[in-house]
C-alpha cells in the first residue's frame, strides 16, 4: 500500500493492517458524497486551469471527450482494487456501510451540523475552499447542468450506475437528503457481493 498516496481508501489500511482494528471501530466515522454529474464537471474544469496531474483529463477540450476516456477505461479502472485515475472513481469504493453518516454534498450545511453535533463540537463551521479552483466570480460561474444535454447525463449516469443506485440519485437534478439507512444497506449488499463482510471486529 502506497501510505504517501493523496487518497487511500481506509478498507486499505485496514487491509494492510496499518489501522488498529479497535481504535477504528471505537471512532466515529463519516463520508462525503457528490452527485456524480456535478462532480464530474468539476473535475474537468479544474483541469482546463490546471493541467498538471490531469491524468485521464489531459487534454480534454470537452466534458464529452472526459466521458468517453472514462467509457474506454471503465473496466479496467473502474474497480475498487485500482488506484488508477483516483479522483474519478465512483464514489461508493471510498465508503463503507459501518461508517456513521453519510453526508452529501448538496445538502453539505444541514449535514455537517449533525456530524459536529454527534462529535460534540456544534461550533466547528464548515469553511469554503478552493472553489473551482482559480474562479473567483462565482456569479459568473455556469451551473452543471449547462454542460449536458440528455444524451450525456444518460452517458454519465450509465458510468456511475452503482453510485446513482446506492445513494439514491435518481437523476441529474436530484438534491434530496439522503436516507442514511437505505445507503447503508445498499453499502452492505453492495460490498458483501465483493467479498468485504465488515472490517473485523
Amino acid at each position: 500500500i502506497n501510505v504517501f498516496h493523496n487518497h487511500i481508501p481506509i478498507r486499505s489500511l485496514l487491509a494492510g493492517n496499518l489501522v488498529p482494528s479497535d481504535w477504528y471501530h471505537s471512532l466515529y466515522k463519516w463520508g462525503g458524497c457528490r452527485n456524480p454529474w456535478d462532480r464530474l464537471v468539476s473535475f474537468w474544469r479544474i483541469k482546463q486551469d490546471e493541467q498538471r496531474g490531469a491524468g485521464i483529463a489531459q487534454k480534454c477540450n470537452t466534458l464529452e471527450e472526459l466521458v468517453t476516456r472514462l467509457e474506454n477505461k471503465e473496466g479496467r479502472y473502474f474497480t475498487p482494487e485500482s488506484n488508477k485515475y483516483t479522483i474519478m472513481q465512483p464514489m461508493w469504493r471510498w465508503l463503507l456501510p459501518e461508517f456513521d453518516y453519510i453526508t452529501r454534498y448538496e445538502c453539505l450545511k444541514q449535514d455537517w451540523t449533525k456530524v459536529v453535533s454527534a462529535l460534540g463540537i456544534p461550533k466547528l463551521v464548515l469553511t469554503k475552499h478552493n472553489a473551482y479552483h482559480k474562479q473567483v466570480d462565482t456569479a459568473k460561474r455556469k451551473s452543471y447542468l449547462d454542460y449536458y444535454d440528455s444524451r450525456l447525463a444518460r452517458r454519465v449516469g450509465i458510468l456511475y450506475k452503482d453510485d446513482c443506485k446506492i445513494f439514491g440519485y435518481a437523476d441529474i437534478e436530484d438534491r434530496t437528503p439522503f436516507d442514511q439507512s437505505r445507503i447503508k444497506n445498499n453499502l452492505k449488499e453492495h460490498w458483501s457481493e465483493l467479498g468485504y463482510d465488515g472490517a473485523s471486529q
